[in-house]
């Protein structure tokens, strides 16, 4: 139960952290980063890049109970 916890406040983390950075690469090339499309275009970067970083870094298997 903890172990799970602690995944889901990691990738929480993680996709903080992503679309924090995307956020600022947007604004610093002037596009706007209040508008709708802009923020659904941040949110599915965000989740795509995050499902990437599983696909390239699978957590180690857990143990049979």
């Amino acid at each position: 139960m903890e172990k799970k916890i602690g995944i889901s406040l990691s990738v929480l983390l993680l996709g903080f952290v992503v679309s924090y950075i995307l956020t600022s690469a947007f604004a610093h090339y002037g596009i706007n980063t209040s508008s709708l499309i802009t923020g659904l275009l941040i949110v599915c970067v965000t989740v795509s890049l995050i499902s990437l970083f599983e696909k390239i870094f699978p957590g180690r298997p857990e143990e049979a109970n």
